[in-house]
């Protein structure tokens, strides 16, 4: 159990309060454990505020990394405001602030980018506001990724749960996301409440309408916009949060080798495939010899027995060759979505997909190699 005085500041702070809650802590040890992560959240001690800094904190704890690549601090243009006590048009940048963090500029906000392999990944500031109805965050695509395709795009997003119908199982107030490169669509979708999880962020994809592949949903533009719509509430309230934002380009000069364990189509319009059990890992034999760009991932969460409106279990998954990790760590599993891992350049014989937090199954398993 990590102690808690030697957390980051967000985290610490937080952990501290968790802590100090008598019907939480178990005894005053100075060290924050999953299960007081557990209680807390049961207990309804996690404002809606606090919701992302203790998704890291719950990450932090469990021994995995929170979804922050540590890379270079970057002012984010748009109408995404976290700043509202500062003009909101952009401004003279500050003073450098102490090493090791972001430079802040008023009525800009900021977010960490981080480089893997074909991948590129926004990190918001923690603690600071959503974005409002009609307005839209507008992450800068870096000149080097000029000329690329878009594969997909992972995000971790939040919209409250407002007005929940039981009896139907819908949102009465929703929210949606409109994801653009430039002035192109991409792709509009719901931000799930997650009313069945916790009312916790929900991490999504957005890919190309056909599920079988991974596909390209086309050319790359100068930005990533994300657009919120919520015509229920007021012009000033937040529609929704966003923690992170992953674009992941698609690779060239590659061979791809697939595996596929796909099986006969499901009422739940999802497939039969190879079920990955916790603490059991699968393993896939490949080339040994050969330099891995990335390793593309089909699978889900959802129980072959459950209708299509029926939630996943929230399992991660993650992907080694020879022990060392491929991409993230923990990452969230779809029902049913494709994840990219990079690969880097590294080489191995044994690809393992291991799962946590509950079972997942795997559809299909895809290579690339460099050639």
């Amino acid at each position: 159990m990590p102690r808690i005085d030697a957390l980051p500041a967000p985290l610490r702070d937080l952990a501290r309060r968790i802590d100090s809650d008598r019907r939480v802590g178990v005894r005053p040890n100075g060290a924050i454990s999953p299960d007081e992560l557990q209680r807390a959240e049961r207990l309804g001690l996690i404002r809606p505020q606090d919701r992302a800094t203790f998704e890291q904190l719950r990450a932090h704890v469990a021994g995995r990394p929170a979804l922050d690549p540590g890379g270079r601090p970057v002012a984010t243009p748009g109408t995404f405001s976290p700043w509202p006590s500062q003009p909101s048009q952009p401004t003279r940048p500050t003073q450098p602030a102490q090493p090791g963090r972001p430079v802040a500029t008023p009525g800009v906000p900021e977010h960490r980018l981080g480089t893997d392999g074909m991948s590129d990944t926004y990190t918001l500031v923690v603690g600071k506001n959503g974005i409002k109805p009609g307005a839209e965050l507008v992450l800068p695509i870096p000149p080097e990724r000029q000329g690329f395709e878009i594969q997909n795009i992972d995000v971790s997003f939040h919209a409250p749960v407002r007005q929940w119908n039981a009896a139907t199982r819908r949102e009465e107030k929703p929210t949606y996301a409109t994801f653009s490169t430039d002035d192109r669509q991409l792709m509009r979708k719901f931000v799930d409440p997650n009313a069945d999880a916790g009312n916790i962020p929900e991490i999504d994809n957005v890919h190309p309408e056909n599920a079988t592949d991974t596909g390209s949903l086309g050319p790359v533009g100068r930005t990533v916009r994300i657009r919120a719509q919520n015509d229920h509430v007021d012009a000033g309230e937040d529609a929704m949060t966003v923690q992170w934002v992953r674009v992941n380009y698609k690779p060239r000069n590659v061979e791809t080798k697939t595996f596929s364990f796909r099986g006969r189509a499901l009422p739940n319009q999802e497939w039969e495939g190879r079920w990955v059990r916790q603490g059991q890992p699968f393993t896939i034999d490949i080339d040994p010899t050969r330099k891995v760009s990335r390793v593309e991932v089909q699978w889900s969460d959802k129980p072959d027995d459950v209708g299509y409106d029926a939630p996943g279990r929230w399992a991660r998954g993650t992907v080694t060759l020879d022990g060392q990790t491929l991409g993230n760590p923990g990452e969230h599993v779809g029902s049913p979505e494709w994840q990219s891992f990079e690969g880097r350049g590294v080489k191995g014989g044994k690809l393992q997909i291991s799962a946590a937090d509950s079972d997942l199954k795997v559809f299909e398993v895809r290579v690339l190699y460099e050639r």
